[in-house]
């Protein structure tokens, strides 16, 4: 990733406060008038506002990046995965080894098998059309819920398939119903998949996106069978504030 490519998205992780700013800028501008400053520095506090929200946030996902990249450094070493480029991390927020998944949580680095790996998708988080999360089940039915930026899913999705190509990748009513009501069978379908060294290639598997409500009820942690969701989804708000931020 390139330098300029990762202070657009550091500087654009908060559409929120961008859109204050620029709204704010805007009305400074329409109603500017020399004769009152006080009241035009008074109509311009919000933009002054958002723009250190912005600053301040951007350092500190820069600070978070570094030491993840170091953290990262230092398990691929360890691990044998030396090599392995990862230039886009945390922001794409997995990095594939040999037999390792290697994953941004907050400001940690957990590294898991990749042969315990069940299930793959993308959550897209209602009403926050900007928010998407990756989430990579396990063969314990836990959850990996990762931050991720629309700009990644694609990488992020491509490098599941190749780092694991025995596992579904994609949501899809009948992979749920599957994975909730007959789990173990659908544990022992992957299984037979990794074992023969074949793509996971059901045709009724579905690539699509699932759309949850953010943290409601609706949510991954209340849809799906979770051993550890509700943790997960109180954890949620912060992940996405520690991802974005």
């Amino acid at each position: 990733m390139t330098h300029s490519c990762r202070l657009g998205l550091r500087l654009t992780k908060s559409p929120l406060a961008l859109t204050i700013l620029l709204v704010d800028l805007a009305v400074v501008a329409m109603a500017y008038d020399p004769k009152y400053p006080e009241v035009m520095a008074a109509l311009a506090a919000p933009a002054m506002g958002a723009f250190l929200w912005i600053v301040v946030g951007a350092l500190r996902a820069e600070v978070r990046g570094k030491r993840l990249r170091r953290l990262l450094d230092e398990a691929l070493a360890a691990n044998g995965d030396g090599g392995i480029a990862h230039d886009d991390f945390p922001d794409l927020p997995v990095c594939f080894g040999k037999k390792r998944l290697y994953c941004a949580r907050g400001k940690e680095l957990d590294v898991q098998p990749l042969e315990d790996m069940a299930w793959a998708y993308i959550e897209e988080l209602v009403p926050h059309p900007t928010w998407q999360q990756l989430v990579i089940w396990n063969c314990k039915a836990q959850a990996n819920v990762l931050p991720v930026r629309n700009y990644f899913i694609v990488p992020a999705l491509e490098g599941m398939e190749k780092a694991a190509p025995w596992i579904p990748v994609g949501y899809s009513i009948a992979l749920k119903e599957s994975w909730n009501a007959d789990h173990r069978d659908f544990l022992a379908m992957v299984e037979d998949f990794r074992r023969a060294g074949r793509r996971f290639d059901r045709p009724w598997a579905g690539k699509g996106f699932a759309k949850v409500k953010a943290y409601g009820r609706a949510s991954w942690a209340g849809g799906m069978l979770n051993t550890s969701g509700g943790k997960e989804a109180t954890r949620l708000k912060k992940l996405w504030a520690e991802g974005r931020g």
